[in-house]
This record gives structure tokens, sequence and C-alpha cells, in this order.
């Protein structure tokens, strides 16, 4: 299967998922995003610092190369 196939029927099936979700009013929920968002938060911050650990010495290496 093409790779542009495989992606636009992801896209149609999460699409699908969303509206499901959104029409019977689960994300509505409070206690959904109270669950939910700290493991986001959580998530988000080590990819950040992964990102931070990789770019950082990067940058500095590049800058004692450069000069």
């Amino acid at each position: 299967m093409q790779l542009y196939t495989r992606i636009t029927i992801g896209l149609v099936l999460r699409a699908a998922v969303g509206v499901a979700v959104n029409a019977s009013g689960f994300a509505d929920t409070v206690t959904w995003t109270e669950r939910i968002l700290p493991l986001l938060n959580f998530v988000g911050g080590a990819f950040i610092r992964a990102i931070t650990m990789v770019v950082v010495p990067l940058v500095v290496a590049s800058l004692m190369m450069g000069v």
C-alpha cells in the first residue's frame, strides 16, 4: 500500500473518531480532561527536555568550532 494511501486512510479514520467523540459528549466531561492533561504535560515536558539535550550541545560545539 502506498504511503499517501495510508496517510489518507489515517486522516479519514481520525476525523471520524473525532466527530464520534464530539457527538457522544465524552470530550466535554471534566474528568476526562483532568485525567489526560497531566499525562500530556509530562510527555510534552519530556519531549522538550530531550530536544534541549540534543540541541544545546550542538550549538555550543558549533560556536566553539567556529571561533
